[in-house]
């Protein structure tokens, strides 16, 4: 099939344990993205991968549009270090070997990528960095897997920071905003004040232990609130930073689906599931397993072109 050319927006792209997500997206010039299109595809296995994404992408009819790959959470590591004191062009040489010690591969081959906190993300006055390392192969394998399908792979991202696009049109003021997503196993809670990223914290949480389940009786859910508390409480009093009011968990389905209820009940913040036709023009209608499935994927294609 020939190539489609010149498709404007960006297209995300999400492996998951149980399927690929891809979501296009179009910056319009509205305050709501417009999702043009966007398919679930459920998938096991890894051998796979190759086939589905190359037919999701052949039926959305997106061959040739420009792409934005989340990794899976487990072909990375996001570490937090005091960055080292040198120009901006010589970062991320500087970051490479002083993370040497923290990984177990060689870094001097892998792939290393440093994400910037606010000037007063720390009282100390030391300035501090994320640094997202990942092997080089499994880049190279996120490249394969998207140019194989036909589209033109730009951006590859992580869930930390992608995610955060989910809020950027939000006026949130300047008070800080948690945002969690969940998965089946583990999740993640982002702490965010003035569409900068403060705090990223991963949470245990087996969701399938809430799903149906009486939650105030829950030990799964009471490990959760304790998480999500220690994450606000360390935002604040090691962060320096003012109390965060507001906790936006990403799409839930089935038996959890209340769990944004249970929580407000039992954390001092307001808590709301992020809603995507809320946020996304042409989601209108999209099942809440479908946001589920795709919110990540959609989270990359919001990604600024910066």
């Amino acid at each position: 099939m020939q190539a489609k050319k010149n498709i404007k927006g960006l297209v995300g792209v999400s492996v998951q344990a149980n399927g690929i997500a891809v979501c296009h997206l179009q910056m319009n010039g509205s305050p709501r993205p417009l999702l043009s299109s966007y398919e679930f595809s459920p998938c096991d296995s890894a051998s796979e991968h190759d086939s589905v994404l190359k037919k999701a992408v052949g039926k959305l009819k997106l061959q040739g549009a420009p792409a934005t790959i989340i990794l899976s959470q487990g072909q990375y590591q996001l570490l937090l270090i005091e960055s080292p004191d040198v120009p901006d062009d010589e970062l991320k040489q500087a970051v490479r070997w002083r993370i040497k010690d923290l990984v177990d591969f060689d870094v001097g081959s892998a792939a290393v990528d440093v994400i910037q906190l606010p000037e007063d993300a720390f009282p100390s006055g030391r300035q501090m960095v994320y640094v997202v390392v990942a092997k080089q192969s499994i880049i190279d394998d996120a490249r394969h897997l998207i140019e194989g399908a036909g589209l033109q792979l730009k951006y590859i991202d992580v869930a930390e920071t992608a995610l955060n696009n989910l809020l950027r049109n939000d006026d949130l003021g300047h008070q800080g905003t948690a945002l969690m997503y969940l998965q089946p196993k583990q999740g993640m809670i982002n702490l965010i004040r003035n569409s900068s990223l403060y705090l990223s914290r991963g949470i245990r949480a087996n969701i399938s232990q809430l799903e149906n389940s009486i939650l105030s009786e829950s030990d799964a859910f009471n490990h959760l609130v304790l998480e999500i508390q220690r994450s606000l409480d360390y935002y604040e009093s090691q962060l320096g930073q003012a109390p965060a009011t507001h906790l936006f968990l990403t799409p839930l389905a089935g038996g959890i689906v209340h769990l944004s209820e249970a929580l407000d009940a039992n954390l001092g913040v307001r808590v709301d599931l992020l809603d995507l036709p809320a946020i996304l023009e042409g989601a209108e209608g999209m099942p809440l397993d479908m946001q589920q499935s795709c919110v990540l994927a959609v989270a990359g294609a919001m990604r600024p072109e910066s």
